[in-house]
């Protein structure tokens, strides 16, 4: 997998309890591209329908990262600081 040359962003629950969470970091680590992004969502399906989720994954492949392939990486704290401004704001 290390020759494939797209992006590839794995999410993981921290709370899954059907997955664990070392695989997710062990499909991440198959890519040259990838990055893990570890989520507090509620578990392996749920995390699908967390808005904060949804926002920080639209962040990521929406990012300059994402046109430029991976090159550039993007760190999760800055992902979450968007998706608390989107959750916030859709609050409101």
């Amino acid at each position: 997998m290390r020759e494939v040359e797209i992006l590839v962003l794995v999410v993981h629950d921290r709370a899954d309890a059907e997955v664990p969470l070392s695989e997710g970091h062990a499909c991440a680590a198959a890519f040259r591209n990838s990055q893990m992004m570890e989520v507090d969502a509620e578990g392996h399906r749920r995390m699908l329908k967390s808005p904060v989720v949804v926002a920080m994954v639209a962040a990521f492949f929406g990012s300059r990262a994402a046109r430029e392939y991976g090159r550039t990486r993007i760190e999760s704290d800055s992902l979450a600081a968007s998706a608390k401004s989107t959750r916030d704001a859709s609050s409101d």
